[in-house]
């Protein structure tokens, strides 16, 4: 397992963002680093922004996850040519069948201890994020997932209070042409 982390210090009153990437294969690491930045910058101005797949959450078997999809989409997909163990070489279909897999299966924390770690840092006053590459057609099953395995976003949320009811996207659609 390998995590990449963002601890972004931000300093509005200075207009000076300070940042750090962290890849790392041990959770424990962000939280280490995080409390470092809490006590150089204080929580208020500490923002982690982590992923969601192989990062919080993995899938329990090789179906469906990170490095199946990338196999998939790498020797399927990019290359145009139907092997025996392609699902497809349509990008659309192997992205309809994501969205059947993260339906139908449960997933894990990467760590047992990674969501004790977000939530202290949320309790710290550390603003935590999910970055993700998923497609909104996932979103009720990635909450579900967040959910069951005990994280919660809802009191850390950009936006509104709660979060946005629906997805969110900071664009408007009939503008892109593509």
């Amino acid at each position: 397992m390998k995590i990449l982390i963002y601890l972004v210090a931000l300093f509005i009153s200075q207009s000076l963002v300070a940042g750090v990437a962290l890849e790392t294969k041990k959770f424990t690491d962000i939280e280490i680093k995080t409390k470092e930045m809490i006590k150089k910058y204080g929580a208020k101005n500490v923002l982690v922004v982590l992923d969601i797949d192989n990062t919080i959450l993995t899938m329990p078997q090789e179906l469906g996850s990170d490095q199946w999809y990338t196999w998939q989409y790498t020797d399927c997909i990019k290359k145009q040519i139907k092997k025996d163990y392609c699902i497809t070489n349509k990008m659309g279909e192997l992205l309809r069948h994501m969205g059947n897999i993260f339906a139908l299966s449960k997933m894990l924390p990467t760590e047992k201890t990674a969501p004790k770690i977000v939530k202290n840092m949320q309790a710290a006053g550390v603003k935590v994020f999910l970055l993700t590459s998923r497609s909104p057609d996932y979103r009720n099953s990635t909450e579900r997932e967040l959910r069951r395995n005990g994280y919660s976003f809802i009191n850390n949320s950009i936006g509104p209070i709660g979060g946005f009811p629906g997805t969110y996207l900071p664009y408007k659609l009939s503008l892109i042409h593509i």
